[in-house]
């Protein structure tokens, strides 16, 4: 045999390759996604939202009881993880960064692990995908990201062989019962994917003991429940861009499920027992605190008026999204901002792309509910109709370009092919131009790309701690100084309608139970009764905000009915000041910081 000849492979030593390759891309996506989440994970911040999640969880920590001492509109699971946060890496609004950067990395590896079988490279492309599309584009210690983190769990394991298997359905039940205590919304779409993914798989012994009434029935109850919701809270664009894909999806599995009575009853009570678990320790805490009542009242009839809000209607992302990109990209006066109105342009269309797709695949003759990640993320997409902005967006559009790389892997479409690099595109952008960005950056400079500068504020406000926006950066730390100088650590502020960033910072005490006007008061008995309240103990100072969108008739009732007691200070920043008169009058009191405003979009 000549030396040219080629020499036969060794038993395995293919499957090592694969293996070897497997891990190498496993090892070089997770190190990026590391790196990008070390650089952005302390970046940014959004007062409002940042600050009542810290309130809460400090209340926790001092003793209050949630709910009945300190309001929350959520089941419960992250203001718990937000106090544990602040018990473990000191009180700080940095300190909230820490779990949120582990679940970033989380996500990240139950992607790889979820694509794993469709190539190491797509894999790689998948796990950057959701870390570009994460939390680092908002990064806030809101319970969605938690959500979405669980929400690649609960596929991953749906994904990981029969549903039959011993603890399979459970485990995916408790993910998903997480995801409830977590956000309530985000925990009955997940639910929804999960269970028309199962309803409309195979027997599990391949035989049929009869109808399926009982799947076709819960199928039916999942679409008029879904329509009711859509017809509340979106429009038309929302229907066309998210709403109608769930619908087609459900009527295809309305058309295929082939599950008997029983092994319907069977799927959804293991389901159901898994689901349950995660709650049991929240509501033997508030057994044990006789809050039980304060808990159903926040996270039912509370939480159900957010859809009403006025303000939620206002953005569109038809019209916010694709034609305010469409209008960049003609208007551009360079290439960057050409190519970041594509990005808003292309990136609303994700949810409809992947709904596309796989209405194709459950066409009859098509290959039908072959994978969990399509269904589940059509379903997960809803929940950015709740309010069209591109904070919603972002908490949904990494699942959907996840779903559709795994979509494309194994087409022969011209977009099956095109898909890799279309979603690498966007990623793209969303690292270069929007990912860290500080709140303070208006609608035109977020449409156009424009990145703006961070500065750190660990020596000015070591409470806050983050890189943030100049003018934020300069605002803050001045307000916060004064604010401390005016009011003895004993004494109380009360900030409306919301900014209990304020509450936070300063160190200085709530005297009301809620963190935003429009949850805690939202009728005119509770309105009285919080004037009685701050007649009875009048705060130090009043800080309201009477350009903020939670702002409602109450709140301009409740400043007038209280104000008598107070001198207006005038402003500072977006803050009207009202100082409560000394017993001695006549004395000149300190005005506040008259920084400039501060835009928000």
């Amino acid at each position: 045999m000549s030396s040219s000849s080629a020499v036969p492979s060794r038993p395995g030593e293919h499957g090592s390759w694969r293996a070897r390759r497997l891990a190498l891309a496993a090892l070089g996506s997770l190190a990026t996604c590391a790196l990008v989440v070390a650089i952005f994970f302390d970046h940014h911040w959004w007062p409002a939202d940042d600050g009542s999640y810290a309130h809460i969880a400090e209340r926790l920590l001092d003793g209050e009881v949630l709910h009945r001492d300190v309001q929350d509109i959520h089941v419960g699971a992250i203001d718990f993880v937000n106090a544990a946060a602040l018990a473990l890496f000191g009180r700080s609004l940095l300190a909230l960064r820490y779990p949120l950067a582990a679940a970033a990395l989380l996500q990240a590896a139950a992607v790889f692990l979820l694509l794993r079988r469709r190539g190491p490279w797509l894999a790689a492309l998948g796990a950057l995908t959701a870390t570009a599309f994460g939390a680092i584009q908002f990064l806030n210690p809101t319970a969605h990201w938690y959500c979405q983190a669980l929400f690649w769990g609960v596929v991953l394991v749906l994904a990981r062989g029969e549903p039959e298997r011993r603890g399979r359905l459970e485990l995916v039940g408790l993910l998903v019962g997480t995801l409830f205590a977590f956000r309530q919304l985000t925990g009955v779409l997940a639910a929804m994917g999960t269970v028309t993914w199962l309803l409309a798989q195979p027997a599990p012994d391949g035989r049929r003991r009869g109808a399926p009434w009982l799947a076709r029935g819960v199928l039916a109850v999942e679409a008029v429940g879904l329509v009711a919701y859509l017809l509340r809270a979106t429009d038309g664009s929302g229907w066309v861009l998210f709403g109608v894909w769930a619908l087609v999806v459900l009527g295809a599995a309305l058309r295929d499920t082939r599950l008997d009575n029983r092994a319907t009853a069977r799927t959804l009570g293991r389901l159901l027992l898994g689901a349950v678990l995660p709650l049991l320790p929240l509501l033997a805490y508030h057994l044990a605190h006789g809050s039980v009542g304060f808990w159903w009242a926040d996270v039912v009839a509370t939480a159900a008026s957010v859809p009403q809000l006025p303000f939620i209607r206002e953005l569109n992302y038809a019209r916010d999204g694709i034609q305010s990109g469409l209008a960049v990209i003609t208007a551009a006066a360079s290439l960057a901002e050409a190519v970041n109105g594509l990005y808003w342009l292309l990136l609303p269309l994700s949810a409809s792309l992947v709904g596309l797709l796989l209405a194709r695949r459950l066409r009859p003759g098509g290959s039908g509910f072959t994978s969990p990640l399509p269904t589940a993320a059509v379903f997960y997409a809803l929940v950015s109709v709740h309010y069209q902005n591109p904070t919603y967006l972002y908490f949904s559009v990494g699942v959907s370009l996840v779903a559709l790389l795994e979509l494309a892997a194994g087409g022969a479409t011209r977009i099956a092919r095109l898909a890799p690099l279309h979603v690498a595109g966007l990623g793209v952008v969303a690292l270069g131009w929007h990912a860290g960005q500080p709140s303070e950056r208006d609608w035109d400079q977020l449409l156009a790309g424009n990145r703006l500068p961070v500065v750190s504020t660990a020596e000015s406000l070591p409470r806050l701690a983050l890189k943030i926006g100049p003018r934020e950066a300069a605002f803050y730390p001045r307000l916060i100084e004064w604010i401390r100088r005016q009011v003895p650590p004993e004494e109380a502020i009360f900030v409306l309608p919301t900014n209990a960033e304020l509450y936070f910072l300063s160190e200085r005490r709530n005297p009301t139970r809620f963190y935003n006007l429009v949850f805690g008061v939202r009728d005119e008995a509770e309105a009285l009764a919080l004037i009685e309240g701050l007649r009875r103990e009048p705060p130090r100072l009043i800080l309201w905000n009477a350009a903020d969108k939670y702002n409602t008739p109450l709140a301009q009732q409740v400043v007038g009915a209280v104000a008598d007691g107070y001198e207006d200070l005038g402003r500072a920043g977006p803050f009207r000041v009202l100082r409560r008169l000394p017993a001695s009058s006549g004395r000149t009191l300190e005005p506040p910081p008259p920084p400039d405003p501060l835009p928000r979009w």
